[in-house]
């Protein structure tokens, strides 16, 4: 039976029972009129029931069905980098389960939770934005498409996070093993044969031995109006903890080269425990070029 339905059979039941109670004790004290109104009362609460059930159901559905509420998807899913025919554009992958500040998995994955107060979506975990020449200094908003031109400095980053509650890792067993990023990205954008302009995709790929699932990665679009080529600044590479900190652990580029460079907390030795205190992020800095035809 639709719950609809069920609610409102359930409050006319609950009425009536209210109403032969009330009916009683004024028919003994002889309050007619009182009893006439409580009847005229009753008569309108019934009809209206069947228009309210559909809004209670609807508010209370996520609760008595012991499910989540549905969350925006940030943008659609995009196949694993290195596929052939990629989607160019922003997205992230792969899809998987969701959670929530108020309700962390219940097993090791990453940066699956949507409202974090500080970074926001967490699917969204590699960007980029325009830095000074230093790479140190910007007041530039982070995205995830990017126009770029010779002579721009582009900072990017990524942030990885262990979506797991923290609570559940007293005996180490949600804390991930062998964590390893690797970034793909492209020499030149656009054409430098003709010099015409051209966009690129570039990737951020976290994988790990026991994580749920064990993959998951970002795209980042950049666009130029003419071909130009991407160069790393050497010595921008830094690993962010609260244990590194403030100013980060300087780290090899091998997380431009497979398998990739492995992460951790305190020491590079690929494990990561739950939680926000043990968060990282990884960034570096690209200088852009002219392409030479």
């Amino acid at each position: 039976m639709p719950r609809p339905v069920l609610i409102s059979l359930a409050g006319l039941g609950v009425i009536a029972v209210v109403c032969v109670i009330a009916w009683l004790y004024l028919r003994r004290r002889r309050k007619w009129e009182v009893g006439v109104a409580l009847a005229a009362v009753a008569v309108v609460v019934a009809f209206g029931l069947p228009v309210l059930a559909k809004p209670i159901e609807d508010a209370w559905s996520p609760v008595t069905d012991g499910k989540q509420p549905e969350i925006a998807e940030l943008a659609p899913p995009v196949p694993p980098p290195g596929q052939p025919k990629p989607a160019i554009g922003p997205g992230w992958g792969p899809p998987r389960q969701l959670f929530t500040l108020s309700h962390p998995a219940t097993y090791s994955t990453f940066n699956s939770i949507t409202d974090n107060s500080f970074y926001g979506d967490e699917r969204s975990f590699y960007r980029v934005r325009h830095s000074a020449q230093d790479c140190k200094e910007s007041s530039s908003p982070w995205r995830n498409h990017e126009k770029i031109a010779e002579g721009d400095y582009l900072a990017f980053q990524v942030f990885v996070e262990n979506s797991a509650a923290d609570s559940l890792d007293k005996d180490g067993s949600h804390t991930v093993r062998n964590l390893r990023l690797k970034i793909n990205f492209p020499a030149l954008v656009g054409d430098p044969k003709t010099g015409s302009a051209g966009q690129a995709e570039t990737s951020a790929v976290l994988t790990a031995e026991n994580a749920n699932p064990d993959a998951y990665w970002f795209v980042v679009l950049l666009s130029s109006d003419s071909a130009v080529r991407l160069d790393l600044v050497p010595g921008r590479n830094r690993l962010l903890t609260n244990h590194f900190s403030p100013d980060g652990l300087e780290v090899p580029d091998s997380f431009l080269h497979a398998p990739g460079l492995q992460l951790g907390f305190d020491k590079l030795d690929g494990r990561l425990r739950p939680g926000y205190y043990y968060a990282l992020y990884l960034s570096f800095c690209m200088k852009v070029t002219k392409a030479a035809a």
